[in-house]
């Protein structure tokens, strides 16, 4: 069970403890409401915090030094969770029960990890023009590498078009264009920006917590003047269509794309936990519905699987399809899920759909990665449910129940992305 060891009006730190690994992971989560104005700046000021610093200027120095303590692992990610990004600022080190000779890997690094996040390397009022150019460089490589993985693509623009108008629908990664004209001076007033704005959680995930880190987490933000305006509770409530919305676009590519976005119940665990069941029934494995029909016994597509967003009630079905079965995969999605309406699944696709979810849930405890990701993505929920509670919350989910989530499901937009004529394969 996830400890709070420490709370104020706009930062928590959860300690989960485990003691069967032999390294701790420290991760610094930002939560900041997701606007087109802020996230390409914060999306490139999120990886020049983890690649040096102001007294860590140099990249292979800082390197150096994660190696000389026992090979520590220091990184960023970039993600959202309903109308809010988040920026993970992370390091995971050996215990030092395992160091010799008195070396104290997991404290230093964690004291690294804090260092690098909370005094950045800045020159006259900016981040460095050198250091800028090169993380530039790599988040646009990064950018470019999703819209080559055209199942990436086409997943991202059907939720692109389906939140047009609200922060879900927003790139996490930011945009190329801003991207490459942002200034060091724009790049660190994001980085105030945030550090005023956001919603902190820090997850220790191990055996126990690093010395003294209450007092360097508390000494580290006194030093900031910080006004978080915003509810981390609210749950952004889907906005149904009047009337489906189809988005067709071609390309140079030889599969076809069919990406139906709906919406549905939206909410915390408990709130959609049937909604979990339902679309894992639908299209979650090969015990699914549109699985065992729409791919295996008509053959429309290479592949066909749903995957449910709690946080705004996004229900996702994407396939690869060729061109000419693209209608026909449409309505037999439509159908089966009609028959999901209807209560038409069987004992075996529903039990296996709980068994599946439920070893899910579980596999999060096998890596401190893995659990730090869960309570990231719980982290603006009250209550933050372990993933043994969620398994048995799962195991309470009734035939009936899923019955009624699926009811509550509505097609919302249809984005196909097809081949131009005379494609090539790519």
């Amino acid at each position: 069970m996830p400890q709070l060891l420490y709370q104020d009006a706009q930062t928590e730190l959860l300690f989960i403890p485990v003691s069967r690994f032999h390294t701790t992971l420290v991760s610094v989560n930002f939560f900041v409401p997701l606007t087109k104005d802020d996230v390409s700046k914060n999306a490139l000021m999120s990886s020049m915090l983890t690649t040096c610093g102001k007294n860590h200027p140099d990249f292979s120095a800082l390197n150096l030094l994660l190696t000389k303590l026992y090979g520590a692992d220091l990184t960023s990610t970039i993600g959202k969770t309903g109308d809010f990004g988040y920026y993970k600022f992370c390091v995971s080190a050996v215990n030092d029960r395992f160091a010799f000779g008195g070396d104290r890997p997991l404290a230093d690094a964690v004291a690294l990890l804090l260092d690098l996040v909370f005094v950045p390397k800045i020159e006259n009022g900016a981040f460095c023009e050198t250091d800028l150019n090169r993380e530039r460089r790599l988040l646009i490589e990064h950018i470019n590498g999703e819209f080559n993985d055209k199942r990436t693509y086409a997943r991202t623009r059907m939720t692109e078009e389906m939140f047009k108008d609200r922060p879900f629908g927003i790139y996490r990664f930011g945009y190329e264009d801003e991207i490459r004209t942002l200034t060091g001076s724009e790049v660190y007033s994001a980085y105030k920006k945030m550090f005023a704005n956001a919603f902190v959680q820090i997850n220790v995930v191990g055996e126990s917590v690093p010395d003294d880190l209450c007092r360097m987490i508390t000494e580290r933000f006194s030093s900031v003047e910080r006004r978080m305006s915003f509810d981390r509770y609210a749950v952004s409530r889907p906005v149904v269509r009047n009337q489906p919305q189809l988005i067709s676009q071609t390309m140079q590519v030889a599969q076809g794309k069919l990406v139906m976005g709906f919406s549905t119940t939206a909410g915390t665990d408990r709130d959609t936990v049937a909604g979990a069941v339902m679309a894992d029934v639908f299209g979650g494995g090969p015990y699914s519905r549109l699985f065992a029909n729409v791919r295996e016994k008509m053959s429309l597509c290479y592949y066909c699987s749903a995957s449910y967003v709690r946080s705004v009630g996004l229900l996702m079905v994407d396939s690869g399809v060729e061109a000419h079965n693209a209608d026909k995969a449409q309505e037999e999605i439509l159908r089966q899920l009609s028959m999901m309406q209807e209560g038409c699944f069987d004992d075996f696709e529903y039990r296996a759909s709980l068994k599946s979810l439920r070893d899910s849930c579980l596999t999060a405890e096998d890596s401190p990665e893995r659990l730090d990701a869960w309570y990231t993505a719980r982290a603006l929920q009250k209550e933050k449910l372990s993933p043994t509670e969620y398994a048995e919350l799962i195991g309470t989910v009734g035939k009936d129940d899923v019955k009624k989530a699926a009811e509550t499901v509505r097609l919302d937009t249809v984005y196909r992305l097809l081949p131009q004529e005379g494609a090539s394969l790519c």
